[in-house]
This record gives C-alpha cells, sequence and structure tokens, in this order.
C-alpha cells in the first residue's frame, strides 16, 4: 500500500504475494517476497501487481537468504549458512559479498572457509558489524564496509553469545546481547552488563545515543560505556515490542497488543504516547516494526 502520511490516507493498495518487507529511501522502494528469496522494485508513482499472477520476474536476492536488514539505503543479507552480503536500495541488483575469510589461501578444489554470522547489524554509513561464535573458545567480531566488502577490523573476544544473540553498532562501538542470559557485551568493556530482561528482548540495531534494548515489560536504557541498566518506561499498553530504531538522531520505540487493548510509542524526544486501535482488532500474530522512508516514521503492524 502507498499511504500518504501527512493526510492519513491510503491511496494506493496493490496485491502482493508471500509479502515480508519493504525497504524505502525517498521515492525509490524495494519489496522483498518469497522468505526473503525475492525483491521488486517498486515504482512510486504506479506501484504494480505483485501477486503471483503478475506478468513480471522478480529479482533474487542472494542464495538462501533467511534474513534482510535495512538501514538509510544500504541492505543487508544473511544467508541460512551465515554469509553476509550488502546492497543499496537504490541498487539493489549489484551485491557485495562480506566475508573475512576471503583472503585465506587453500589447497586447490577446497573453498574459502565462510564466516558463519550468529547475528549482524548495520548502520546508514554503510558500517557493517557481525560476530561469530567459536563456541568454547569465544566469539570472532568483525566490522566491514558494505559498499566494498573491505574488513576494517577483526578479533575475538572471550564472550559467551548464547543460542539467538543480537548486535548493535552505537557510537562507534558494538554491543552484543546475549538474550539466554541478560547479558550485554560493550566493546572496551570488561564485563558484561546484565539486565533482568523479560519476553522477547529486541536491541536496538544502530545508534548515536545510549544503547536501547525493548522487551515485554518495556525499554531498558545502557550507557555505551557500560553501567547499570535503567528501567527508561515500563507497564507499557501493549506487550509486543518492535525493534527500537533511530531515525533522525531520534530513537523510536512501540509495542502492540492483541484484539482491541492498544499500544504504545515512545521517542527520546516526546516520550510516552498511548495508541488506540479505533475500535479494529489486531490478530494474535502481531509483529510491530518501525520502519520509514528516511524523512517519516511509522509503526506498522505485519
Amino acid at each position: 500500500a502507498r499511504v500518504n502520511t501527512a493526510l492519513g490516507e491510503v491511496e494506493t493498495v496493490k496485491p502482493a504475494s508471500n509479502l515480508n518487507g519493504v525497504a524505502q529511501v525517498g521515492s525509490e522502494a524495494v519489496v522483498f517476497t518469497n522468505g526473503y528469496r525475492n525483491f521488486s522494485l517498486i515504482d512510486a508513482a504506479m506501484p504494480q501487481d505483485l501477486s503471483e499472477n503478475a506478468d513480471f520476474t522478480p529479482g533474487e536476492t542472494p542464495p538462501e537468504t533467511r534474513n534482510v536488514q535495512v538501514a538509510g539505503d544500504l541492505i543487508l543479507y544473511q544467508s541460512e549458512g551465515g554469509e553476509l552480503s550488502a546492497a543499496t536500495v537504490s541498487d539493489p541488483l549489484s551485491t557485495v559479498s562480506i566475508n573475512p575469510n576471503s583472503k585465506e589461501k587453500v589447497e586447490e578444489g577446497e573453498e574459502v572457509p565462510v564466516f558463519r554470522t550468529a547475528a549482524a547489524t548495520s548502520n546508514p554509513d554503510g558500517v557493517v558489524v557481525a560476530v561469530e561464535s567459536l563456541g568454547a573458545e569465544g566469539a570472532r567480531v568483525i566490522t566491514a564496509d558494505a559498499l566494498t566488502g573491505r574488513v576494517k577490523s577483526d578479533s575475538t573476544f572471550d564472550l559467551s553469545l548464547g543460542g539467538a544473540p543480537q548486535i548493535s553498532y552505537t557510537n562507534g562501538k558494538w554491543a552484543i546481547l546475549n538474550t539466554d542470559q541478560g547479558e550485554l557485551w560493550i566493546e572496551g568493556v570488561g564485563e558484561p552488563v546484565t539486565i533482568p530482561l523479560e519476553l522477547t528482548p529486541a536491541l536496538q540495531p544502530f545508534g548515536n545515543g545510549p544503547i536501547y534494548v525493548a522487551d515485554t515489560g518495556g525499554l531498558w536504557e545502557v550507557p555505551d560505556g557500560g553501567g547499570e541498566p535503567t528501567r527508561t518506561l515500563e507497564g507499557t499498553t501493549g506487550t509486543r515490542p518492535a525493534t527500537p530504531s533511530e531515525i533522525d538522531g531520534v530513537t523510536y520505540a512501540a509495542w502492540l497488543d492483541a484484539g482491541t487493548t492498544g499500544g504504545t510509542l515512545w521517542s527520546s524526544a516526546e516520550g510516552e504516547t498511548t495508541l488506540s486501535y479505533g475500535g479494529l482488532e489486531l490478530s494474535a500474530e502481531t509483529e510491530p516494526r518501525i520502519l520509514t522512508n528516511g524523512s517519516t516514521v511509522v509503526l506498522n503492524d505485519v
């Protein structure tokens, strides 16, 4: 759908099959479908039909893509096997592989080992940060240039990732959240910050202020130099958190509930706002996402 946010009106609706997400910068937009395996460029003036019966062939994302992250114009792809690659909204056809092992010498007939990403993120400036589990030996963290694939740093750290780690890049430093243990490891800080997390924690992927983590209980704030976590917001209307997002220096967080209860929107500039569904009802599978086209921020339930 194309939405006029100034007027609060839905201007155009086109059918789409197996829709997964949208990346947009200004008038340029890319729609991901079929489990992020395909993408389609959208003509903002004349959006096309993306259903299975449409007369067009979508583009293909890198092989076995299972996850896509968007930061400004940058698109970061992660495959089932952990391989990383990047492209841009303005040029989604040109992808760059990000593999710190690419220059390793191997015997003839052997393949260069792949960096098996456990978690990755990027920021609008084109910095990619990724972590690979080394088991009992800790974790390997890299930073890279998304547009060239050049690895800027590559180090091993004695830290525990857990089963579903998340990673952030804030104020030029990485932070890794072990969601199993509630431990936040911050680059340059010797010991992890322990956060008493509730369910479905979501770490802000990039930013220039404190490190934010949303969960079902509200919003946690952690100084990027370490220190005690603070409950910036709790007792929200809505318990399913969106991933906090920083846009133009302002951090946004949101929570929605199934049914007619309503939700909460929070920003570092304006604080807390209670959201009404206007008499409508959200399904039990509600999944809030904070989206932007670079100038406007919207909260969407997917």
